[in-house]
């Protein structure tokens, strides 16, 4: 499984981060901030994004340098 940036999986569903801010109930500027930091987020927030996305948390944090991606990964499952 390769892990794919927030970026890359948001330009796969042809999403912007406007949207992606709307359907977290975010601002932009915070969710801008997520993308370019995932391990600013909680693993409640990247739970969130994963299912808005489409995707499992496997492919976001596999290999990741998250701070709590095994954490995530046990919640969230792959």
């Amino acid at each position: 499984m390769r892990q794919f940036s927030l970026q890359e999986l948001r330009a796969r569903n042809k999403y912007t981060q406007e949207y992606m801010a709307e359907r977290l109930g975010i601002s932009r500027q915070a969710y801008i901030n997520i993308e370019k930091n995932p391990s600013s987020a909680t693993c409640k927030r990247m739970m969130e994004i994963a299912a808005v996305l489409g995707v499992t948390l496997g492919e976001i944090f596999l290999d990741s340098h998250h701070t709590n991606s095994e954490v995530c990964l046990k919640e969230g499952g792959e």
